[in-house]
């Protein structure tokens, strides 16, 4: 699987949603729980865990107030899990996320990794699934969302020059 997709419900699922809805038009294998597995008294499901097993990278949308609540959360269970098992974490904020001051030992890492940031759903429409992708563990399918993402683009015309033509000659 090439992603799993965690986010809080309340205040990140319009955003888990774009980033789903345009990883699935790229041909990317995602886990995406909308409703299936949340509904189990918000309890921290084996289809979960092992969603995030499987999955090679995990996109971690951090919207307003969504790491708060650290114990019963299975948003932060989740985060939690893709730490023990050192997955590739992918970090998407949105507008009005800080983290806070009282962020457990566990998530202490969390603001030292780079993350991409989002205001505006109109960046989903250009370069903001670009970058996400360029993010993302290298495989057969994440080389070709970045071909057809660049495709017609000033990029593709640099990476055909690239391979066809050698540095000497494009000296």
């Amino acid at each position: 699987m090439d992603a799993f997709i965690s986010y809080r419900r309340a205040t990140g699922e319009i955003y888990a949603e774009e980033i789903f809805q345009n990883l699935k038009s790229l041909d990317f294998d995602v886990f995406f729980d909308r409703d299936q597995f949340y509904g189990h008294a918000g309890a921290f499901t084996p289809e979960l865990q092992a969603g995030i097993q499987a999955a090679d990278n995990f996109i971690l949308v951090l919207s307003d107030l969504a790491v708060g609540d650290y114990e019963k959360s299975v948003f932060v269970q989740e985060i939690l899990h893709a730490l023990e098992l050192d997955k590739r974490i992918i970090i998407v904020k949105t507008a009005g996320f800080i983290f806070p001051e009282d962020l457990p030992e566990k998530l202490s890492v969390l603001p030292d990794l780079q993350a991409l940031e989002i205001s505006d759903m109109q960046y989903f429409r250009n370069q903001f699934i670009l970058d996400l992708v360029s993010k993302m563990k290298r495989s057969t399918a994440v080389q070709n969302a970045l071909n057809k993402l660049t495709a017609n683009t000033k990029l593709e015309s640099r990476r055909i020059v690239e391979n066809t033509h050698s540095l000497a000659e494009r000296l």
